[in-house]
């Protein structure tokens, strides 16, 4: 029900009141009737016109409002809590989903931050200077990031190191295995085995002839 639709029954309930009282016919049970669709109008007045329709948008009437699911925590925009696992959910039943983040200038960025307990301990998205970044906000290090402008991948930077089947990688790069000939291999991109260099820990094998 709009709010024009409300405004409009209120005013025919206190109409009907006031017609009813100038006959003299208020019974007991029509001052019932009358206080009670009164109260139902306007109680339903009060709790629809915080909504209004624009076109084929339901929004609430006053903009700056923010809408919060399952609490009166004003947390965001649209904020959602839940007891216990709290689901939010996009699906499509018949073609793709997508889900974006859109800044308000180059200026902005756009990330998903990740919390606990209020605390916002990884931000992942485009950064002030459009490159995609996962930042841990904790330490303020930036262990992963991709160059707009040239797709040039760069880790670690900021701090730390980066280990291959290791968690604990004591340089900047430490690869472990366990097979006997694993190691690092340098291939050409057409995969000749003429042009490939390989690293293990005891020996370095190069072979680049034509």
């Amino acid at each position: 029900m709009k709010p024009s639709q409300v405004i409009r029954y209120s005013l025919f309930v206190i109409r009907y009141s006031l017609f009813v009282i100038r006959l003299n016919f208020v019974s007991s049970k029509n001052k019932n009737f009358v206080a009670f669709a009164m109260l139902f109008f306007i109680t339903n007045y009060a709790m629809q016109a915080q909504w209004t329709t624009t076109g084929t948008v339901i929004h609430p009437a006053t903009l700056t409002n923010n809408v919060s699911i399952g609490t009166n925590i004003n947390g965001a925009n649209l904020f959602v809590q839940q007891t216990g696992v709290a689901t939010l959910g996009v699906k499509s039943t018949s073609s793709s989903t997508t889900l974006f983040l859109e800044r308000g200038n180059p200026g902005n960025s756009a990330e998903i931050s990740y919390r606990s307990l209020g605390t916002t301990l990884w931000n992942i998205g485009i950064s002030t200077s459009s490159n995609f970044a996962i930042r841990n906000i904790t330490n303020g290090a930036e262990p992963f990031r991709i160059l707009q402008a040239n797709n040039n991948v760069i880790l670690c930077r900021g701090g730390g190191n980066v280990g291959i089947a290791t968690d604990v990688p004591r340089d900047l790069l430490q690869i472990n295995h366990t097979l006997y000939n694993g190691g690092i291999l340098l291939n050409h991109v057409a995969d000749s085995a003429s042009k490939r260099a390989k690293l293990n820990s005891t020996k370095m094998v190069c072979k680049c002839g034509a």
